[in-house]
């Protein structure tokens, strides 16, 4: 409880977006076990979203490439034949305030448990010390 308080404590620090670094690359919260990392390059974007929600830690991940469209990104997966019949996950990220990321994504289940999920509202709150790395 109490880091879960630690963490809430930092999102209501980082919330009106005082001292928070200007653009995209960043890395968020949504104070409910979710941890976003962004990284822009030109028009597209690097991600990786970590989370482990509620008492039992259902936890998931996925990482990617996006493209930028205006104050949106965009994820679709590219399937392997091999995948099946399963549907690509598809991810749009909603940039407001320079500060707030609000995900929504549909066909994402093959990436976490029963219980965890991605879509929330994340704020930034601080910045990225490493850059992102994508699994081959």
């Amino acid at each position: 409880m109490t880091e879960l308080n630690n963490i809430r404590i930092a999102l209501l620090r980082v919330y009106s977006g005082k001292g928070v670094s200007k653009g995209i690359t960043g890395v968020y919260t949504d104070s409910y076990g979710g941890v976003m990392k962004l990284q822009q390059t030109k028009a597209r974007v690097v991600f990786s979203i970590n989370v482990c929600r509620g008492p039992t830690h259902h936890s998931g991940e996925i990482s990617g490439v996006g493209q930028i469209k205006g104050s949106h990104i965009f994820y679709k997966e590219r399937l392997d034949p091999r995948d099946g019949d399963r549907e690509p996950c598809e991810m749009k990220f909603t940039l407001t305030s320079g500060h707030i990321v609000n995900l929504e994504s549909k066909n994402d289940s093959y990436y976490h448990g029963m219980r965890a999920y991605f879509d929330n509202t994340y704020f930034k709150s601080g910045r990225l010390k490493n850059p992102i790395k994508l699994e081959p």
